[in-house]
């Protein structure tokens, strides 16, 4: 039986990801040299043979009942989110399923590293089955990379122009149900940090709010409309979805003498840094400002106090998308009738101490 990059992997310790990154020469990977030489011990010690790249031609597609054997995926965000907890959630379950089913990772990028000619070139010419997006990606790099390799899959965000399958969650619906609760427990003046999407720059965003498609924004804003809330644009802040920048965010709104009783943040890592300039200014959460988050991270649950979120098992997104492509590895946009499918994956509020009910004076 031929070894795969799985074997190599899990005998020397690693995830899919380094191995994958270390035996393809990844000049930008940052790994001890004992891990390195760990990692090519083992591709001596079991055989390994390193998939060849070719170019795709016509008569190179995916035939009827062919199996998926060379998976890749692209973060769409920058290289230091490879680590964070929920990005590393949802790459484990790709990983998980792959070695689950002897499949092979052919490469692991993020959207930054295919500003690199070399690196886009490389996926363009690999023998791809199928590539996972994780998040959204820039029109102009999904359009070059999907005419080459026909079998994606997207987590998360679909491209507005050219929709592809995807799984996702319907950040809309829980971001208004999440900010509709703060409303309902008497909260009216309710900031927003979050992040205004890749693809789009302020300028292109301008002034008006709903030309902007973050699904968690647009959440937030229907809320405030649907209760007739007035919409202030000074306690919405774009922090590119950054948990320092969200500290900086939050400071500007608390020093700016806008009064708030509540924020509401995309992501919970926004959260850890709103609630920080929070606490520095001497406010307390619940009692002076309540606190709501996006994604129920690990820590969410640990925080001073426990982060009000929503929560979506991220590793089985992971996997599904994994499982997803073999069962499609198959078929086309024009022999499946069912093409694009959308799967949306069940959420739950997460009701913690960050939140509190307040008496109408205090609006």
């Amino acid at each position: 039986m031929a070894v795969k990059l799985g074997d190599i992997a899990k005998k020397a310790g690693v995830s899919l990801t380094t191995a994958s990154r270390v035996i393809n020469g990844d000049k930008y990977i940052s790994v001890s040299k004992e891990t390195e030489e760990k990692i090519w011990k083992y591709v001596d010690e079991l055989g390994y043979k390193r998939n060849k790249t070719k170019a795709p031609s016509q008569g190179n597609k995916p035939k009827r009942n062919q199996r998926v054997k060379n998976i890749g995926y692209i973060l769409t965000r920058s290289r230091e989110e490879f680590e964070d907890t929920f990005f590393s959630k949802i790459i484990h379950g790709i990983e998980q399923e792959l070695l689950a089913n002897r499949h092979n990772l052919i490469f692991a990028y993020t959207a930054t590293d295919l500003e690199d000619p070399v690196i886009l070139n490389s996926i363009l010419n690999s023998a791809c089955d199928g590539l996972i997006f994780i998040g959204s990606i820039p029109i102009s790099f999904y359009n070059i990379i999907t005419s080459r390799i026909i079998n994606c899959m997207q987590i998360f965000e679909m491209p507005i122009e050219n929709p592809i399958n995807c799984i996702t969650v319907d950040f809309e619906k829980y971001a208004y149900l999440i900010v509709r609760k703060m409303i309902q427990m008497g909260h009216r003046n309710i900031a927003f940090i979050g992040g205004f999407g890749y693809s789009f720059t302020s300028e292109e965003v301008g002034d008006g709010l709903f030309f902007n498609h973050e699904a968690r924004m647009q959440g937030y804003l229907k809320a405030l409309i649907d209760n007739n809330i007035d919409i202030n644009k000074n306690i919405i802040k774009d922090a590119g979805w950054d948990i320092e920048a969200a500290y900086k965010k939050m400071a500007e709104i608390l020093c700016s003498g806008e009064k708030i009783t509540a924020v509401f943040c995309s992501s919970d890592r926004m959260a850890i840094g709103a609630m920080k300039a929070i606490h520095e200014k001497g406010l307390n959460i619940p009692n002076d400002i309540s606190m709501a988050g996006f994604d129920d991270i690990e820590i969410a649950r640990y925080l001073n106090p426990p982060l009000t979120t929503v929560s979506y098992p991220k590793e089985e997104i992971g996997r599904i998308a994994v499982k997803y492509l073999i069962e499609y590895s198959n078929f086309t946009k024009t022999n499946d009738e069912s093409y694009p499918r959308t799967i949306i994956f069940p959420s739950n509020i997460m009701i913690r101490d960050s939140i509190k009910k307040i008496l109408p004076r205090n609006h």
